[in-house]
């Protein structure tokens, strides 16, 4: 233990030196750019073998106390290998890679009380993958994405005190978005951190059931995998660090003199408008249709404008698309249900930041979204149509859209690009005409995760700077040094999602609202390369509605309405960030835990005012954050951010209190609840190094 105080001491000592040797920092913030930063330093070239180890969340469509339902959340942790193969051109990298892995993700839906007990568990069990990668490779690290197809295998059971259960377990196949960095740390050798999203579309499978609960049956199913891992790679045959004569093959961390930074002249200027047109396939859910994801194709059009200032580039864009469809079917013993929903059309407004590099421009998006949607169902008993009955709304929703892209110049007027975005249909309550039952208002909510490529026509861009061989590095120097700490605010807003809805099978229903907060974190930067540590606290306002209302009807009684209100207090998380920086701009990425506190409350009432009864509960929920970003630097101490972040808290036991109208207590009970939130937000940092020091860099 003495040891380990005195290692500890001892690098205590050195760091307070190097921040102590610091000379107060000039008052221009630009910085000598390192000599080499935009020179490749390794050959990714050739193919590789390696493993990983991670942890994630996961969700489905089963686990919600039973069929129809879902959302749920939880977690757990995957180890496994990958294979994949590399070519370069420039700074430019093209990849394949497959990977395989053992799951530990899991999810669990438990109840008790006083006399009864239940639990659903669901379980990812393993997945495998095969996706093509596409990345830009920075000094000794890979930036890269990667888009496939995955499968996985995946279990269900279900059982209670009453020795009732349901089992089931089958393959399910989904598209993967990812995205990760790689960094070389020795010849042959490199280290990763990704991040994958994977969307499991819904197939039938065959459940086994006790005959009391009508025996075995067939239901759609689905589910979602949200994983971060850390791996590590052997390359074969790659050739050694091509390092510039006379670089280290480590960078100590050094002052450097105040430099101005010079005007680079951009090979392709985005400032101007343009229109286009995009295709490309996604998944939709909705919480109509048991949040069950389904699968097809879209086409549509966008319209922009976007204005250039150094290597930053904001724009405004509007898109108009087809829409997409989805279907839930069950059947058993004593009937069939088919539930539809589609999503005929999509329109969105959104606000764009990127960097421009050479002639390509990585960017975020944000906005405003509103669709048409219509759903259907379709009960239908073995006996004929006795005891069933059918039902269709229609109506528009509106919501959030988020999304990330890359557009690439290929001629003076012409751009194509790449482009993912997940969209959040916030709640509204829907009239549904009925065939076989009373006539009823519910809350329907979807969401979309949609891949595209697309084509623009610059309206300007005749007498733009075009060159079929760039005059510079692809990926320009970094102006700015991002090492130290700081402190800043943000304000923002975003969707709640959560599976609180008692009594009507709980898919996950989408509320909006705001946030505002702050964070403080330090960041070390190695030429190009920037990773960090953050925290941030926030107050938060959002909040999540689900309202059933059954009406009066002389052929099926009287009429009752229920409405499930879920609430997010507060959050904090802890995250690593890690970033590439461009310019006076730093792109990242960020993976951490996150808590929140969260109030659920129901409350039903019969129209005549005969019964009325409510249960309420709260718990602060943790689970795990990913969001990525882009901060700015504004001067020598102050940098702007845009950010987005989504937060799946893990399923826990949250103890529920209920009453009835003459004011009795009702029997407390333990129900699991979760929930996920996607937050937009905005911030400002102002940044400081022992005490107003310069700022220090890789010295090259």
């Amino acid at each position: 233990m003495w040891g380990v105080m005195k290692r500890l001491l001892l690098g205590t000592s050195v760091i307070a030196a190097l921040v102590a040797a610091q000379p107060s920092r000039a008052a221009d913030f630009s910085i000598s750019p390192p000599k080499s930063l935009t020179a490749t330093a390794v050959n990714w070239t050739g193919c590789y073998a390696g493993a990983f180890a991670g942890g994630g969340v996961t969700s489905d469509s089963i686990n919600a106390g039973g069929i129809g339902g879902g959302g749920l959340i939880g977690g757990g942790g995957l180890i496994g290998g990958q294979l994949g193969c590399n070519y370069q051109v420039g700074q430019i990298v093209w990849g394949i890679e497959g990977e395989a892995a053992w799951s530990g993700l899991s999810n669990s839906n438990i109840r008790t009380d006083a006399f009864s007990f239940s639990n659903t568990t669901d379980r990812s069990r393993w997945s495998a993958d095969l996706a093509a990668r596409a990345g830009v490779t920075v000094d000794r690290a890979l930036i890269y994405g990667k888009v496939g197809l995955a499968t996985g295998g995946f279990t269900s059971a279900f059982s209670d005190n009453f020795g009732n259960f349901r089992n089931a377990s089958g393959t399910l196949s989904g598209p993967l978005l990812g995205f990760g960095i790689e960094y070389t740390f020795a010849p042959n050798w490199s280290a990763r951190l990704e991040y994958d999203h994977i969307d499991y579309v819904g197939k039938t499978l065959h459940f086994d059931q006790n005959a009391a609960n009508g025996g075995p049956f067939d239901a759609s199913t689905s589910a979602q995998i949200d994983i971060v891992k850390a791996g590590i790679n052997y390359r074969f045959g790659g050739s050694d660090f091509a390092l510039a004569a006379g670089e280290p093959t480590w960078s100590p961390i050094a002052k450097a003199p105040a430099y101005k930074a010079p005007t680079v002249t951009a090979a392709y200027d985005w400032t101007g408008c343009y229109f286009g047109a995009s295709a490309g396939g996604g998944i939709l859910s909705d919480s109509f249709n048991a949040d069950v994801n389904g699968a097809n194709g879209i086409i549509g059009g966008q319209l922009g404008c976007n204005y250039q200032t150094g290597a930053i580039v904001f724009g405004l864009e509007g898109e108009a698309a087809s829409g997409l469809k989805h279907s839930f079917d069950s059947s058993d013993a004593f009937g069939s249900e088919e539930i539809t929903g589609r999503n005929r059309w999509s329109a969105d407004l959104a606000a764009r930041a990127g960097v421009a590099i050479d002639r390509a421009l990585i960017y975020g998006k944000a906005g405003a979204a509103t669709g048409g949607f219509a759903v259907a169902q379709n009960v239908q008993n073995v006996s004929g149509a006795v005891g069933g009955f059918s039902e269709t709304a229609s109506g528009t929703l509106t919501g959030m859209v988020f999304g990330f892209g890359l557009e690439v110049a290929f001629a003076p007027h012409w751009s194509a690009k790449l482009e993912f975005d997940h969209f959040d249909y916030l709640g509204r309550a829907l009239s549904f005409n009925i065939v076989g039952r009373a006539p009823l208002d519910f809350t329907v909510a979807a969401q979309a995760n949609l891949v595209k490529a697309g084509i623009n026509y610059q309206l300007n861009g005749s007498d733009r700077p075009f060159s079929a061989v760039p005059a510079r590095p692809i990926l320009p120097a970094a102006t700015y040094n991002w090492s130290g700490c700081y402190a800043g605010v943000h304000a923002g807003g975003g969707v709640l999602s959560d599976p609180f809805v008692n009594g009507f099978s709980g898919p996950p229903v989408n509320g909006g609202g705001g946030l505002i907060g702050g964070q403080a974190g330090c960041d070390i930067q190695a030429g190009q390369i920037v990773f960090g540590l953050e925290g941030e606290a926030a107050w938060s306002r959002l909040k999540n509605n689900f309202v059933v209302n059954i009406h009066d009807s002389a052929a099926f009684g009287i009429g009752s309405s229920q409405t499930n209100t879920s609430s997010n207090r507060w959050s904090a998380d802890l995250a690593a960030r890690a970033g590439v920086a461009v310019g006076r701009a730093l792109i990242y990425g960020k993976a951490g835990i996150a808590s929140s506190r969260f109030d659920f409350a129901e409350n039903f009432v019969q129209n005549d005012g005969s019964f009325s009864a409510f249960q309420n509960g709260g718990a602060v929920l943790t689970g795990l954050l990913f969001g990525a970003g882009l901060e700015y630097a504004l001067a020598s101490n102050w940098s702007a951010k845009f950010e987005f972040d989504r937060i799946g808290y893990l399923g826990r036991g949250v103890p529920f209190t209920s009453g009835g109208i003459s004011g009795g207590v009702g029997i407390p009970f333990t129900q699991t609840e979760s929930a996920a939130t996607n937050v937009a937000k905005v911030g400002v940092n102002y940044r400081f190094f022992g005490g107003g020091s310069d700022p220090v860099v890789a010295k090259y």
